[in-house]
C-alpha cells in the first residue's frame, strides 16, 4: 500500500545529500585554487632564484646593465730601451725620464709599463732582439722601441715597424729642427718620432776662436794639435768635411758619386795640416770615434773632432764649436734616437702613440734635454739651456745639420775616401791624384 509520508520522507533525505554533495564541491574547489595559487607562486620564485643563461638575458635585456659598473680593461705596453737612456740609472736625466713615464700611468691609470734596457748594439741588441722575436716569438715583441736612426732603416725594412703617422701627426708640428724632422721618416713614410740628436762638432781646451764658426786656416793657427780618426772604415769625419764644401754623394742619376774636384780641395786641407804640424800620421791608427776621444784625453792636443755629446756630458775644462768647414756656410753631419712603433693591436697603437707623444712633449724635453747630455730635437727646448755662449753654439750646430748617411749605403764612396786619405797622410800620392784615383773607383763599380 501506498503511503505517502514515507515518500516525502525519502525525497527529503535525498535532497539534503544532494546539497551536501555540493558543498563538500565547493569547498573542495575552494581549497584546489588555493593549492594552485600556492604552486604558480612557489613557481614563479623559483625562476626568480634560478640564474638566467646568458643567451636568455641578452634576448630580455640586449644592452646589459653591468658595463656601467665593469672594471676597466688593462693594457701592458711593453718598451725596449738603450743602456744611455735607462730610466732607472742615478742620473737627473734618467730620474726625470722615469717621472715622465709615471705621470704616463698615472693619466692613464689602465695602462701599465715594462721598460726594459737593452745592448745598442751587436748580439742581443735592440735591432737584433726585435728581429729574432718577429721570427720565433711575436708574443715577446715590444710595443715601442727606441732605436737609431740607422736601426731604423733596417728595422724598417724588415718589416719590424708600424709606420707612427697612422696614429699620431706629431711629427707634422713646427717644432722641430729640419733634419730631426727627416731623421723620423724612412721612404716617405713616418716610422719614428725624434727624442734627442748627436752631431760633428770641434771640441777643444785651451784655445780662444774669435770666429764663432772657426774655418781650417783659424785651426790651424788657434789649435796645438787635432786628432780625428783617420782610418775610420766609414771615413765620416772626411765625408762630413768633403760636404761642407758643397761634395756630392750622388749623380743626377742617383749613382754614387765624388766631386775630383772637391775632395782634391779637402785632401789638400788635410795635407797642409800635416806639413804645419796640427794632425800627423798616427791618425791613420785610429779607427773610430772612441779612440780619437781617448788619444785627445791622454795627449797634448787642443782639439778633437767628435760628437758633439762629449763635450756636453763631461765640460770640464773643454769648450766646444761647429765642425770647421771648407765652404761659407756651417755645416756637420748628425744622428738620433727615436721611438718607434712595433705594437699591431689598434688599441695598443693608439696607447704607444699617446706615449711616444707624452714623451716628446715640448715642456718636458725643455727640462730634460739641457741634462740629458745631448742635442735638442725641438728648437723650443734650446731656449732652456742657460749657458748664452753655448746656446748659441749649439744653435748654429743644430741649424746646420744633416742627417748623416747610412754607413751600409755608402760602403764604396766611405772607402774610396778613406783609400784617398790614407795615400795622402802617409805621403805616398798627391791630392790631385788620390782624388782622381778615388772618383775613377766609383766608376769602376758602377
Amino acid at each position: 500500500m501506498f503511503n505517502p509520508g514515507k515518500v516525502y520522507f525519502k525525497q527529503v533525505f535525498r535532497m539534503l545529500i544532494a546539497v551536501l554533495v555540493l558543498a563538500m564541491a565547493f569547498l573542495a574547489g575552494c581549497q584546489g585554487l588555493s593549492y594552485l595559487d600556492t604552486a604558480i607562486a612557489e613557481r614563479e620564485e623559483l625562476v626568480e632564484a634560478t640564474p638566467t643563461r646568458a643567451e636568455d638575458k641578452q634576448k630580455e635585456t640586449p644592452t646589459p646593465q653591468a658595463t656601467a659598473t665593469a672594471a676597466p680593461l688593462n693594457y701592458r705596453l711593453t718598451v725596449w730601451v738603450s743602456p744611455q737612456f735607462n730610466p732607472n740609472d742615478p742620473t737627473p736625466a734618467a730620474q726625470l725620464l722615469a717621472a715622465q713615464f709615471k705621470s704616463f700611468t698615472a693619466q692613464y691609470p689602465e695602462v701599465s709599463l715594462d721598460i726594459r734596457v737593452k745592448a745598442a748594439s751587436g748580439a742581443g741588441s735592440i735591432l737584433d732582439t726585435l728581429d729574432y722575436a718577429s721570427q720565433v716569438a711575436a708574443e715577446a715583441e715590444p710595443d715601442l722601441v727606441l732605436l737609431s736612426r740607422t736601426d731604423m732603416e733596417i728595422a724598417a725594412q724588415k718589416g719590424l715597424l708600424q709606420p707612427i703617422e697612422e696614429v699620431s701627426s706629431t711629427l707634422d708640428e713646427s717644432d722641430w729642427y729640419a733634419f730631426t724632422q727627416s731623421m723620423g721618416i724612412f721612404q716617405g713614410t713616418v716610422y719614428g718620432i725624434p727624442l734627442a740628436a748627436d752631431a760633428l762638432g770641434l771640441v777643444y781646451r785651451g784655445a780662444f776662436f774669435s770666429n764663432p764658426q772657426p774655418d781650417w786656416a783659424n785651426v790651424n793657427t788657434q789649435i796645438d794639435g787635432l786628432v780625428f780618426p783617420a782610418g775610420d772604415p766609414t771615413a765620416l769625419t772626411s765625408l762630413a768635411i768633403y760636404l761642407s764644401a758643397g761634395g756630392a754623394l750622388q749623380d743626377a742619376q742617383g749613382q754614387a758619386f765624388i766631386n775630383e774636384e772637391i775632395l782634391t780641395q779637402m785632401l789638400q786641407v788635410y795635407q797642409n795640416s800635416l806639413k804645419s804640424g796640427l794632425i800627423s800620421t798616427t791618425l791613420l791608427d785610429l779607427q773610430s770615434d772612441d779612440q780619437a776621444w781617448d788619444t785627445f784625453q791622454n795627449s797634448d792636443a787642443e782639439g778633437v773632432i767628435t760628437w758633439v755629446s762629449r763635450q756636453l756630458q763631461d765640460t770640464t775644462g773643454l769648450k766646444l764649436a761647429p765642425l770647421p768647414s771648407l765652404g761659407e756656410t756651417s755645416f756637420t753631419l748628425a744622428k738620433g734616437w727615436m721611438w718607434c712603433l712595433v705594437a699591431k693591436d689598434q688599441k695598443e697603437k693608439e696607447y704607444a702613440s699617446l706615449l711616444v707623444e707624452h714623451l716628446v712633449d715640448p715642456e718636458f724635453l725643455a727640462d730634460w734635454a739641457p741634462i740629458s747630455g745631448y742635442l735638442p730635437v725641438r728648437p723650443s727646448s734650446l731656449a732652456a739651456w742657460q749657458n748664452p755662449a753655448l746656446q748659441d753654439t749649439l744653435g748654429k750646430i743644430l741649424d746646420s745639420s744633416q742627417v748623416r748617411p747610412n754607413p751600409n749605403q755608402i760602403t764604396p764612396l766611405s772607402s774610396s775616401i778613406k783609400t784617398a786619405v790614407q795615400e795622402v797622410l802617409s805621403g805616398q800620392s798627391e791630392p790631385a791624384d788620390s782624388a782622381k784615383k778615388a772618383a775613377d773607383s766609383l766608376e769602376a763599380v758602377e
